[in-house]
């Protein structure tokens, strides 16, 4: 039997009342930056208790303990960060609406997937046509690459909405402030400059 890791975060931010918007949903900016910074304080104690630390938006040995690595990294302290940084990534899916569930397809029978969910299913089944090989921007041969051919998955249909609707039509925006930054879709804000 394995772990349900998306149901323990759900009792656990349910615990705690926080809240969750009915669909997925762009949340507060200021709440969204919190968000991303824990996920990077998350990652650099994993790094840190490698015997790495963050340079120029990449991560690098440090060298005074390179020579030393295995003796100095904590393997306490990466496992530690590692379900941490598990933690904080479900509990902001939670928080962006993606831990709801999402309405049943064909496929699905009856069981209920949440949108999070669903979209591990269509990048699973994408990860799983790639091949081995090396990406040169991340210089490592033990990595996946896309084949020709491959296509990325679509998650269109879970993110409908994300962004809010027009203000003026209730048009599904495709980006966050809509066109030029007015809140409207494409055909509000041009008839609007009119």
């Amino acid at each position: 039997m394995s772990k349900d890791f998306v149901r323990d975060q759900l009792d656990l931010y349910n615990h705690f009342n926080f809240p969750q918007s009915e669909k997925p949903t762009m949340i507060d900016l200021n709440l969204m930056k919190m968000r991303l910074n824990f996920m990077l304080e998350e990652l650099k104690e994993v790094a840190e208790c490698s015997g790495f630390e963050l340079q120029e938006g990449k991560f690098s040995l440090v060298p005074q303990i390179a020579e030393n690595l295995y003796q100095i990294s904590e393997a306490e302290g990466i496992l530690d960060g590692l379900v941490d940084l598990q933690v904080v990534l479900l509990g902001t899916a939670y928080l962006l609406g993606f831990l709801r569930n999402a309405p049943n397809r064909p496929d699905d029978g009856i069981v209920s997937k949440t949108f999070f969910e669903r979209a591990w299913d269509e990048v699973w089944k994408k990860n799983m046509q790639k091949v081995p090989g090396m990406r040169e921007k991340r210089g490592h041969q033990m990595d996946l690459i896309k084949p020709a051919g491959w296509t990325s998955p679509d998650l269109s249909d879970l993110v409908k909405g994300f962004w809010g609707k027009c203000k003026d039509c209730g048009y599904n925006l495709a980006n966050y402030q809509g066109v030029a930054g007015s809140g409207k879709c494409n055909g509000c804000y041009i008839a609007s400059e009119l």
